[in-house]
Parts: C-alpha cells; structure tokens; sequence
C-alpha cells in the first residue's frame, strides 16, 4: 500500500505515487476465474503420460523397507494374526 499511495501521519490515504508502475501492473498481468463447465469446450484434449523419476539412494532403500514392512501387515492380517510387535 506505501508503494502506491500517500499517506499522512496518521497512515491514512491521501493521494498516489508511482502510478505509471501500478498501472502497468494492473494492466499487464490480471487473472480471470471461469468455471470449467465454462471453458470445457475451449479446452484441448487432455494428454497423459508417465514420468519415471530415478530415486535417491536413502529414499529407494526406505521405499524398499516400507513395502517389506507393508507385505508382512498383509501377511498378517490374511492369516489372521496381531500385529503387536511385528514392525519393529
């Protein structure tokens, strides 16, 4: 707000500054909100596609111990078995 208006001792406005900047800011970048069922047809076809990401080392290795950890809950869980203690 100090940017672009005056203000007086008691931080109330009283005038502007900067006023070229502010416009230019206004009219060169603005959003418009619209509902999708609006613009559907203006829309292209959607394209989906698969990204392989490489894992990290430490994050692979605790990815690795977490399925471990999830294949004996289901183990478990299909015998009918408590869980109490087995994750550690």
């Amino acid at each position: 707000m100090e940017r672009y208006c005056r203000l007086d001792n008691w931080r109330k406005v009283v005038g502007s500054k900067n006023t070229d900047e502010l416009n230019k800011l206004i009219t060169g970048t603005f959003m418009i909100r619209r509902l999708k069922k609006d613009v559907l047809t203006q829309l292209p076809p959607k394209i989906r596609q698969q990204v392989y990401l490489r894992l990290e080392e430490k994050a692979a290795a605790q990815l690795k111990r977490q399925q471990g950890q999830l294949a004996e809950i289901k183990e478990l869980m299909s015998c009918g078995g408590g869980m109490a203690g087995s994750l550690n």
